[in-house]
């Protein structure tokens, strides 16, 4: 009787067993196939080894074994393909979920932030400005300035417009006005200014309108990316926080592939190069056509704005682009513990000026997200300034891949794609990615 009520047990454990094996294959099966992750020639023999490995295990599981060291073994070797199945499925699902989140429509909004900013010793309540002058610019963003004067319209406040950003922010330190309305991304110009290189210390924001905008971000597809040649242009912007926050591109590197000879061309365009702008449409007004700025700047006015321009100044066509930003290089790097920057002669610094923090001796490093992205961003170090900081960011995206393909990777996996989904943005679509 014990016997049969032993037996019955495990006949009970074994079924049940049994059917979380063939749920989750089932479900890995599912994955394997939506995500296409695997060459067609790999595609059906992968799925048959899973059908061929479960029947198997079934089998023995179920029927074949009957001695209890037997019976031990199939029930440990069950729990073990169990739980790699498990693991796989986690991997292939936040594998999906990120390559979903960064190819999103909702990755096409760009987010404008329009501040109404004061001194520092000036009220925090934005009714003070009521019989206050407000500084508005004439042309320069007159979209986000319209925006935020229409919710201020209530408190009925009275403008003073200007030409130019100079002239702005020059009647706010002369107090020929008391607030000034502007465009979160042009903060940056206003510190390049040596005159008001301590803006944001020197002010403050009262009031601030966020509107989103569409950016219109087509790629220009290769027939398959898995054959024929395309370039990326990534263009690292130089904010931290949310990738949807326009600013300007300090990074500016054409990647090509060539899927055939396994080969990829790193060239980075120095951010401070003079060129013609090619403006977005229907921003004659604040941008002529043909006017010339630092391709930096460019990034103010969208990606494709950077793209196209580097494409007109270089004689190139450019397929897809990447966005991504000072958050983005320290998230990834600390999701992935770390990378190895092996600095070679002439690439040492005392210090980096990004964070004032000490510099890397020649030798091999492993260092965090902050210290990577402070490499990167060093040109003050160097005789040759700009000219090093590209090769710098060159060798920390050689070092983030390298650091990808370790068994390292395999550990950190979850926290990478967490990491890799608020990351980046693109216009490569989820099946040109997984296809590559």
């Amino acid at each position: 009787m014990e016997k049969n009520t032993t037996s019955l047990i495990y006949r009970i454990f074994a079924a049940l067993l049994s059917i979380v094996l063939l749920v989750l294959s089932g479900f890995a099966a599912y994955q394997i196939v939506t995500l296409n992750v695997l060459p067609s020639n790999l595609l059906l023999p992968v799925i048959l080894i899973i059908v061929i490995l479960n029947a198997i295990l079934i089998l023995l599981i179920n029927f074949v074994t009957h001695a209890i060291w037997t019976k031990v073994i199939s029930v440990i070797l069950v729990i073990l393909v169990g739980c790699t199945m498990g693991f796989g499925n986690v991997y292939l699902y936040e594998t999906y979920s990120t390559l979903t989140s960064v190819t999103g429509a909702e990755k096409g909004s760009i987010k404008n932030t329009i501040s109404v900013i004061t001194k520092t010793d000036h009220d925090e309540e934005i009714q003070s400005l009521k019989n206050e002058k407000i500084g508005v610019l004439r042309n320069i963003d007159s979209v986000g300035t319209k925006k935020c004067q229409k919710k201020l319209k209530k408190y009925s406040f009275s403008y003073k417009k200007y030409d130019n950003l100079q002239a702005l922010v020059k009647a706010l330190y002369e107090d020929e006005i008391q607030a000034i309305v502007m465009n979160e991304i042009y903060r940056a110009n206003v510190e390049e200014m040596e005159e008001y290189s301590g803006f944001s210390n020197e002010t403050k924001s009262i009031y601030q309108a966020v509107y989103y905008t569409n950016n219109k971000n087509d790629a220009l597809v290769v027939d398959d990316i898995t054959k024929n040649p395309f370039t990326i242009f990534v263009s690292g912007n130089d904010t931290y926080g949310d990738i949807d926050e326009l600013s300007r591109s300090d990074v500016d590197m054409i990647v090509t592939v060539n899927p055939t000879t396994s080969t990829v061309l790193m060239v980075n365009i120095p951010r401070d190069y003079y060129v013609n702008l090619v403006c977005p449409e229907g921003d004659e007004n604040s941008c002529p056509e043909e006017s010339k700025d630092k391709l930096t700047h460019t990034g103010l006015l969208g990606i494709k704005s950077t793209e196209k321009t580097i494409e007109n100044a270089l004689g190139i066509k450019i397929n897809y682009n990447v966005r991504i930003n000072f958050s983005s290089v320290v998230n990834l790097v600390d999701a992935l513990d770390g990378i190895d920057l092996d600095i070679k002669e002439g690439e040492e610094c005392d210090i980096l000026y990004a964070n004032m923090q000490p510099g890397l001796s020649v030798g091999k490093h492993h260092v965090d997200g902050e210290t990577a992205l402070a490499f990167a961003r060093e040109r003050h170090a160097y005789l040759n300034g700009d000219n090093q900081r590209v090769k710098n960011q060159q060798k920390v995206f050689k070092a983030i891949f390298k650091r990808i393909v370790s068994p390292k990777m395999i550990t950190n996996y979850g926290k990478f794609m967490d990491a890799l989904a608020v990351a980046f943005d693109t216009n490569i679509s989820a099946d040109e990615m997984s296809n590559f």
